[in-house]
């Protein structure tokens, strides 16, 4: 990735960030690792050329004016999905209810999800062979939804993800 793009794709990192979150102390503990996670791969994506939305800032807009609500954040950042070109999920993001909505409103939109920045780099290159998460091939080799597959089959889903 030497040619670098020059910010002129904006992409939205998506991943779990507070899942299952209620107030007891290891889940706020796991919320700010998640936080530490997203920034960590949103800064890679930056440095390969791409300009970023975290939507984990949001915790200091909460904290400053009190947001109370998961749609208080949620709803914000849609707005953003739908003017990127493209989402890239942060690793571990799978059984994020929040991230399955971010990716089946990109899809619903024609927005690229990724999860692979190489792929992705290539895909805005317009390289051949940039891989788009959207689908994983069932038995007889038709695409299958992602989430409707997790849903259906999470057992045989989520072994396929560690491949």
């Amino acid at each position: 990735m030497s040619d670098k793009l020059q910010y002129d794709k904006g992409v939205y990192i998506a991943g779990r960030l507070s899942a299952n979150a209620n107030h007891s102390t290891a889940n706020a503990v796991n919320y700010l690792h998640n936080v530490h996670r997203m920034m960590k791969i949103a800064q890679e994506v930056k440095e390969a050329g791409f300009s970023i939305f975290v939507p984990a800032i949001d915790l200091l807009m909460g904290i400053k004016f009190g947001y109370e609500t998961y749609d208080d954040y949620f709803n914000n950042n849609l707005v953003w999905v739908k003017k990127s070109d493209a989402v890239f999920l942060v690793p571990n993001w799978y059984g994020s209810p929040g991230t399955e909505r971010e990716i089946e409103f990109a899809w619903a939109n024609n927005i690229p999800v990724f999860d692979q920045l190489d792929e992705m780099w290539e895909y805005f290159q317009g390289i051949e062979g940039g891989k788009i998460v959207d689908f994983v091939r069932g038995d007889n080799e038709e695409p299958i939804d992602v989430i409707k597959y997790r849903k259906a089959e999470p057992e045989k889903y989520y072994k396929s993800l560690k491949k």
